[in-house]
């Protein structure tokens, strides 16, 4: 059976959910750019239900988000609006039937103010970690980048329009997040805050459209 999740009225909640068998399904693609349509339906989702992000980070293979639901909204009913309607529109899009995402998505609730701290630098060494870019601070389906970044695109706009950074506490831990980097830093793997604490890294498989 499945573990009961942990919901805390009132609480954030670290998000993530992974693509079937780990594939690279929102890697680059030259005619869709599927990490920006993930996004488009974050956007879409918040028009719906009441709730804020503090981070967001779309991967290769899976995503990160830091969620605090409003209101009447539940976290449960956030996250299965976002990963369904993705699911389907990849599917229309390429044709595909099946599943996109792997098993439910996983949360944990941020209970104090050193995890908020931590989780928040976590999601944003995400790309670092696995491999993806030299810099996390310059990588662009981000929060942490686009925050700071100069040129504002379609793309930095949309991220900006979903997140809510009228929390003063959540705009210092990215200004500390930024003056205090450091590849050391981001190159340590706190397992505590991870879901795969024995699956470091990018898994070794390419997205294969007929065997979603």
């Amino acid at each position: 059976m499945r573990k009961p999740r942990e919901i805390v009225e009132g609480s954030s909640y670290h998000v993530t959910a992974r693509i079937n068998r780990g594939e690279y399904l929102l890697q680059d693609n030259f005619e869709f750019d599927l990490k920006k349509m993930f996004i488009e339906v974050v956007h879409r989702t918040h028009q719906i239900y009441n709730f804020r992000i503090y981070v967001i980070e779309v991967m290769d293979n899976h995503i990160h988000m830091m969620i605090k639901p409003e209101g009447d909204s539940e976290l449960g009913n956030i996250m299965n609006s976002i990963l369904s309607t993705f699911a389907r529109r990849y599917n229309i899009l390429f044709k595909c039937h099946g599943h996109v995402w792997y098993d439910r998505f996983k949360s944990k609730v941020i209970k104090n103010s050193q995890q908020l701290i931590n989780t928040i630098r976590y999601i944003c060494n995400n790309p670092y970690r696995a491999g993806m870019i030299n810099n996390p601070l310059n990588y662009k389906y981000s929060s942490v980048y686009s925050i700071y970044a100069k040129i504002k695109t379609e793309l930095v706009l949309l991220i900006l329009s979903i997140m809510d950074l009228t929390d003063k506490n959540i705009r210092s831990i990215y200004d500390d997040y930024r003056k205090e980097f450091s590849f050391e830093k981001a190159s340590a793997v706190n397992k505590a805050l991870g879901f795969y604490p024995n699956k470091p890294g990018r898994p070794k498989k390419i997205a294969v459209c007929s065997q979603l």
